[in-house]
């Protein structure tokens, strides 16, 4: 299996005039290992991805945007035994960490979906950032019982 990887890097130009000297803040944003579950129903699925961010400021997750769905961002929370979704309105991205969307943490919902998805399937989407802005990213969409094995296989590739 294969996923995109998209990467923006920029410098935050208003810490350039800083009268300290210090150097101005930066951006490095990359997208990999984008999967869609293939639906269970037909009217919603979920969307995984790993954000991370290279630069020196955090940034914010915003929103995310599909050609065959409306996206929400959600978290599982434990709420005494049961664990449940809720939606949150931002994910933060922390400079020099990662943002990993994955079962049981953060995702991001596709509900409304527009057609069928299949296993095998492409889907174009866009991640909008407070800072890093629109970035573009194409998810395959992946079985259930793939998922795993698809994640699995893209964070062991990424450590190389």
């Amino acid at each position: 299996m294969k996923s995109s990887t998209c990467f923006v890097g920029f410098l935050v130009l208003a810490g350039a005039c800083d009268p300290a000297g210090r150097a101005p803040l930066s951006i490095d944003i990359e997208i990999s290992n984008a999967y869609i579950v293939e639906p269970a129903l037909p009217e919603r699925t979920a969307m995984y991805f790993s954000v991370a961010n290279g630069g020196d400021l955090d940034d914010e997750l915003l929103a995310v945007a599909t050609e065959v769905a409306t996206g929400e961002i959600h978290r599982t929370v434990a709420n005494g035994d049961v664990m449940k979704m809720e939606r949150v309105e931002t994910a933060r991205v922390p400079a020099g960490g990662e943002l990993v969307m994955r079962p049981g943490s953060h995702h991001v919902m596709l509900l409304d979906l527009s057609r069928e998805l299949r296993a095998g399937d492409r889907v174009n989407a866009v991640l909008r950032f407070k800072h890093a802005g629109a970035i573009e990213v194409r998810a395959e969409v992946v079985s259930y019982a793939d998922l795993e094995a698809a994640l699995g296989a893209d964070r062991r590739d990424r450590r190389r």
